[in-house]
């Protein structure tokens, strides 16, 4: 679950996922997809990766001033 999201200045955003369950999860399941505006098409996406224990959250930080894609610029903090 997305627990949180930050929208930081100069596309310093950030997402955090919390897991909710009592199961490890397995976040290569998973991708984060960006729309802007009222687009219908992701503009950008990432395969996430790494675990997330039960109860734990992982923040996955995009740092790039001028880019619209996060492929590359997204790192997890937090992912055991």
């Amino acid at each position: 679950m997305i627990s949180e999201y930050v929208d930081g200045k100069n596309a310093n955003d950030a997402v955090e996922i919390y897991n909710g369950t009592a199961h490890t999860v397995d976040l290569s399941d998973y991708l984060l997809r960006v729309y802007y505006g009222n687009s219908q098409n992701a503009n950008a996406s990432a395969t996430l990766s790494g675990m997330l224990g039960p109860r734990e959250t992982a923040v996955f930080v995009r740092s790039s001033g001028n880019s619209n894609s996060i492929t590359g610029n997204l790192s997890a903090r937090g992912v055991p």
